[in-house]
């Protein structure tokens, strides 16, 4: 029925072709100036229509309520109480739970359009839907009549938007962002996550703009956010990478554990090293008992004595292979990643699990080899010795930090540490409310000597980094919101596979209840969804994923958080669209960014009734009502088209001298279901009602409250 995402919760259609035309004399009204930043939210209205060639005359003081041709903007509850008087008289009935908290009340009519919002971010929602609605036909810009109560069914909906690499310098994509923001909050989501690996470094001075420091940069980019009532989120790791600009570079703290191997060595045939290690070391490692750092780790091959130390090149070679994937391969000779990545398939070994499956690998190198050379000095058949210092096997971190969870200095506050920086500095420079922690990226963990000789589990180690970060953001920020990437604290995920299992057990212990959970393989949505429920955290999965036909997995995540959420009514959930590409630089792309809106503002079946208001004395009142359904659906095994049929309708009734609802059953007649109630039993002047459809996997109710908030309908006797 109508063009809007997210779909509206609740709708009351009217007349087929009637519509408000917008011109040059529509007047467009504030009152009383009742909204926070309402002249800003008014601007983007005003734009669009500048755009669309139209002028319009703006007030927010006294133009007469009773003009034809105007469009009134303003908040329930505004001290004049005009705002409340006009929606009273459309017959919608609010209280402090309706429309509730984001939400609003939409009402078009041939003479005057009502913009009112429950609160300044639920009158913003209402101008973005009024945006979606406007129509230009034979240069007339029009809006369909009709009536929209509408809010949002999770508190927590969240786009992603990466400022990765050197984007921060470039302002032709700043620009871009800015754009995208106004289309991201078309959406009514409500909170963005600036990622950028860059917060730990604000006071720097940004390459390429002269004087302008990079807290500066961002600051605009957090307005700009502010501005359409999205929240900016501090996201991404405490580090950043691709240093063909000025940019500096953090350093590693991972302290490598030597190790040797024997290894016969026969013809010229390849033999496999079994325990990971790299040919030049990430960043820069640092040895705690000698003081030093070196970028070299050598490979070094000698006799069995030791005595003899062979050359590379002559007498042996080492095959590290190379960097398969090409996102990889674009960073290997940049000053900060200038690595080869040693494993495709990783044996255990000194301070490795057994049995850990390196799961990326495959797609990257084939396992690393030695072989003699046909004139080496090491004789056919020969033992060798092979010794060098490795850290870990993961070849994320090419790109990530590696740093050791029990090196005192990262858990130390002060300027020389950057995770301190990058906890504190986005609160002191941008007023940051916001932060998703990315820890779950620095995999490369417990394989260096610190972690395993500080005596800590695998998941006390986790536990006690994720602490340092919420200890130090909430000393600065106490009411912050904190959020995290979840797949090490998920026994379902990669917390079994790392050893992490205890986390979320030792997260409660430390009162971190409030922490948000971030899971994102829908794989195991279900699993991750019901664990995170009944260890009472938090959640916002991230819809990352897409099936074979490109679409999101938004309706499966939905269909579980609301499944295993919805009745907890202090605990936040929601969803958020992701897109690693970091770029809305597709029509799928803003595709599926709509379809994660549509499942966190609502759920079908939506209900389309305009409510009966009077009936005559002792006649059969007819109460009609049609529905729609999402695009998308989750059937409980898979995502496809939809919609979802309606199964079940009903019609609540009673009078006053009723104690409880009649239930009726109500009977589909084509595209409606009607049901009756029998005037001829009705010995009162008003008639309470509500509605009920179910698709077998939700229900709706119209209006929202149903039992506690009901249409009224006036008898009317002679």
């Amino acid at each position: 029925l109508l063009p809007i995402v997210p779909h509206p919760q609740e709708i009351w259609p009217k007349k087929s072709g009637e519509y408000f035309l917008i011109n040059s004399d529509t007047k467009l009204l504030a009152i009383n100036n009742s909204v926070t930043g309402l002249r800003k939210d008014l601007s983007l209205f005003k734009d669009y229509l500048i755009e669309q060639g139209l002028h319009i005359q703006y007030s927010d003081s006294s133009i007469p309520i009773s003009d034809q041709n105007i469009i009134i903007i303003g908040e329930l509850n505004e001290p004049s109480g005009i705002i409340d008087s006009l929606v009273a008289a459309i017959g919608i009935q609010v209280n402090e739970k309706y429309p509730g908290s984001e939400g609003y009340i939409l009402d078009i009519s041939p003479k005057r359009v009502l913009v009112a919002g429950y609160d300044s971010a639920g009158t913003f929602y209402g101008i973005q839907s009024l945006l979606q609605l406007i129509s230009r036909e034979n240069d007339e810009l029009k809006i369909k009549a009709v009536t929209i109560i509408d809010y949002p069914d999770m508190p927590l909906r969240s786009a992603f938007y990466g400022f990765y690499l050197n984007a921060l310098e470039d302002d032709s994509l700043i620009q871009r962002a800015y754009n995208d923001f106004k289309k991201i909050a078309q959406y009514k989501f409500n909170m963005i996550d600036l990622a950028s690996h860059h917060y730990s470094h604000l006071a720097m001075e940004v390459p390429g703009h002269r004087g302008e420091k990079l807290w500066q940069r961002f600051n605009k980019i957090f307005e700009a956010v502010r501005r359409c009532h999205l929240q900016p989120r501090v996201g991404g790791w405490a580090k950043w990478i691709n240093t063909n600009s000025p940019w500096g570079a953090d350093l590693t703290t991972l302290e490598c554990i030597h190790t040797k191997q024997f290894l016969r060595l026969k013809d010229t045939k390849p033999c496999t090293l079994k325990i990971s290690s790299g040919q030049i070391a990430p960043n820069v490692i640092f040895n705690l008992k000698t003081g030093k750092s070196w970028k070299l780790e050598p490979v070094v091959v000698t006799d069995i004595s030791g005595q003899i130390i062979y050359e590379e090149d002559k007498d042996y070679i080492i095959n590290f292979g190379g960097i398969h994937s090409e996102d990889y391969q674009k960073y290997q000779n940049t000053s900060q990643t200038y690595l080869q990545v040693l494993f495709s398939k990783v044996y255990f070994g000194e301070g490795e699990p057994r049995g850990y499956p390196l799961r990326w690998g495959q797609t990257f190198n084939p396992p690393t080899t030695i072989h003699r050379t046909p004139n080496s000095r090491i004789h056919d058949g020969q033992t060798v010795k092979v010794t060098f210092s490795y850290i870990g096997p993961d070849p994320w971190s090419i790109l990530k930090v590696r740093y050791c969870r029990s090196d005192p200095r990262l858990h130390t506050d002060g300027r020389q540490n950057y995770i301190w920086r990058w906890c504190t500095e986005p609160i002191r420079y941008l007023g940051a409310n916001d932060f998703a922690l990315d820890v779950d990226e620095t995999r490369v963990f417990a394989w260096d000597l610190r972690c395993l000789s500080s005596g800590k589990s695998r998941s006390q180690i986790w536990a006690d980094d994720i602490r340092y970060y919420y200890k130090t953001i909430r000393q600065l920020n106490p009411k912050a919101r904190i959020f995290i990437w979840s797949d090490m604290i998920d026994p379902a995920h990669n917390a079994r596979i790392y050893g992490t299992s205890e986390v979320a057990s030792l997260l409660k212990d430390y009162g971190m209840m409030d922490l948000v959970m971030i899971p994102w393989k829908s794989t195991i949505s279900e699993k991750s969804v019901r664990f995170f429920a009944r260890h009472g955290f938090p959640i916002m999965p991230s819809c990352q994923d897409i099936t074979s036909e490109g679409y999101s997995t938004a309706p499966q995540w939905a269909y579980w958080v609301r499944r295993f959420y919805r009745r907890k009514q202090q605990m936040p959930y929601g969803l958020m669209h992701c897109k690693w590409g970091y770029a809305f630089d597709s029509q799928q792309t803003w595709e599926q960014l709509a379809t994660v809106a549509d499942h966190a503002w609502s759920v079908a079946p939506y209900i389309l009734h305009r409510p009966v208001t009077r009936a005559k004395a002792d006649e059969n009142i007819y109460i009609k009502v049609k529905w729609e359904g999402d695009k998308l659906v989750f059937d409980g095994k898979k995502i496809r088209s939809g919609p979802l049929a309606v199964k079940t309708a009903f019609l609540y009734y009673k009078t006053s001298n009723m104690d409880t609802f009649t239930k009726v059953r109500m009977k589909k007649d084509r595209k409606e279901y009607i049901g009756v109630i029998d005037g001829s039993k009705v010995k009162t002047d008003e008639i309470l009602y509500y509605l009920e459809l179910s698709d077998g996997f939700n229900t709706s109710y119209s209006p929202k409250l149903g039992p506690e908030l009901p249409y009224k309908i006036q008898i009317l006797r002679q």
